[in-house]
């Protein structure tokens, strides 16, 4: 669904109405959450209308299960396909009433109006029965909602189902974390500053922040801000990412004379911080199989002033590379000291942050996924130098794609053996940072440790939901 023909000056001038236009496409059309709120921002540059939209927008997807429900109860039958653009105006105006404490007439009021500047004016009366209804009657409806884990925490099923079943005894806080807003991580480049000078310009900037204690680079900001309000972001000065994520790095035990692999590197956080930790002259390659992709990569390494050698290729067919007609590149002939898989996933770790996932993400798709990181797992291991480290990583919190899956690599594999997690966070994969010991025994008290990697969940120390296991080819 194309934004660029639905979008006017009317609509411009309604926050509500642009975002039921993201919800549409998101619920509706499966679009992903970003892409469509992207795209809606560039059509729209007023920046006064920017977060009210971005509140609307993440609070209805993220508690699209329930007020889906709750239309269910309102309407007398479901909206025409055609008219679905009406469902989500309703969702955007449930979410108000019930999660922002804007006044109810003005809430209603202005929802109503949207229908109109959406080219729905005979849906006017529908949306305001349906929005005073509810404002009439909620307090049935939460006794109702109260009485079904799936409406009262808005997650599908199936997804509960597989958390319960992964975390017996801690799955109501990974539900309630991925309902919660999550703070803003940012990685200082040690290449253009450091942490001490960049939170002072953060400060000056009036901008809260508190440096993270188990990430040398790492900041967190309470409150996230858009990117072109934080001091030379453009100049190349720091990159958003999230604490969680920024233990790749330090995990891989990088040392200068080492030839490392990102093997998918889009979209370029991790690789950006490889290079920043490794001399300019670093022997590091970044891999992935999409070509849009890869540009992506292009222009945050360039916004950062990095540089290192990207190809294009299929990571799970490795072996396969040679026999695609015209390849002539041999890089993959090469072994590499350091080789980072940061695993295609379910990314059931970082739904607080992409609440979409809740809605496009479906059981089956766990299944698909754990067979292509066993791809990636056989394919890229016969380029690990013996007595070299791969890192595998993935934003999920499901075991069948972490712990499970090291396991059965483990078991196919005679050359192999794993870091214990007390062995990932000690003194060898720590030894070129600067984190103190205190950092380090918060870091090792919020992780959960399991046989082979270690699990870090949705919200510990602020962080997403991440695996980590290290891989050692035996020599």
């Amino acid at each position: 669904m194309r934004l660029d023909q639905k979008i006017n000056d009317k609509v411009r001038s309604s926050p509500r109405a642009q975002a039921a236009l993201v919800v549409d496409a998101v619920c509706h059309h499966q679009q992903l959450l970003d892409d469509a709120l992207n795209e809606l921002f560039s059509l729209n540059p007023d920046e006064k209308l920017k977060p009210i939209i971005h509140e609307l927008v993440y609070g209805a997807v993220r508690w699209c299960i329930q007020l889906q429900w709750l239309t269910t109860q309102l309407l007398d039958k479901p909206v025409r396909k055609k008219d679905r653009i009406v469902q989500a105006l309703l969702l955007v105006g449930l979410y108000e009433l019930r999660f922002m404490g804007t006044a109810s007439h003005a809430s209603v009021n202005e929802t109503v109006a949207a229908a109109t500047i959406l080219n729905k004016p005979w849906s006017k009366n529908l949306v305001n029965a349906c929005l005073r209804q509810y404002t009439r009657s909620e307090q049935d409806f939460n006794i109702s909602i109260s009485t079904d884990i799936g409406l009262l925490q808005s997650h599908p099923q199936w997804l509960i189902d597989s958390i319960k079943k992964a975390w017996p005894e801690k799955w109501p806080t990974i539900l309630d974390a991925n309902n919660k807003r999550p703070p803003m991580g940012l990685r200082v480049n040690n290449k253009q500053t450091d942490r001490v000078s960049y939170i002072k310009q953060l400060t000056e900037a009036k901008i809260k922040n508190s440096a993270m204690p188990f990430s040398e680079h790492g900041i967190l900001l309470p409150k996230p801000t858009p990117v072109t309000k934080l001091p030379g972001f453009a100049a190349g000065l720091v990159t958003v990412q999230d604490g969680a994520a920024q233990l790749a790095t330090i995990l891989l035990d990088l040392q200068a004379d080492q030839s490392i692999l990102d093997a998918c590197c889009a979209p370029g956080g991790k690789l950006a911080h490889i290079l920043e930790a490794m001399p300019d002259d670093a022997d590091v390659t970044g891999l992935d199989i999409s070509r849009d992709r890869l540009d992506r990569v292009k222009e945050n390494l360039r916004r950062l002033q990095l540089n290192c050698r990207l190809i294009q290729a299929n990571a799970s067919k490795i072996n396969n590379q040679n026999e695609q007609a015209g390849q002539t590149d041999t890089w993959f002939e090469k072994s590499f000291d350091r080789i980072l898989l940061d695993a295609p996933c379910s990314a059931t770790g970082v739904i607080r942050r992409h609440p979409d996932i809740k809605l496009h993400r479906q059981s089956q798709d766990v299944a698909k996924v754990v067979v292509l990181q066993a791809q990636l797992l056989n394919s890229l291991w016969p380029l690990l130098a013996c007595g070299g480290k791969l890192v595998y990583v993935t934003c999920s919190i499901l075991p069948v794609e972490n712990d499970e899956q090291i396991d059965k690599f483990l078991k196919a594999h005679a050359d192999a053996s794993v870091l214990t997690p007390d062995e990932m966070l000690s003194g060898e994969s720590f030894r070129n940072s600067t984190l103190t010991t205190q950092a380090v025994k918060i870091l090792r008290a919020a992780v959960i440790q399991k046989p082979h990697g270690f699990q870090v969940l949705p919200g510990s120390l602020d962080m997403d939901g991440f695996y980590y296991a290290c891989l050692k080819k035996n020599t």
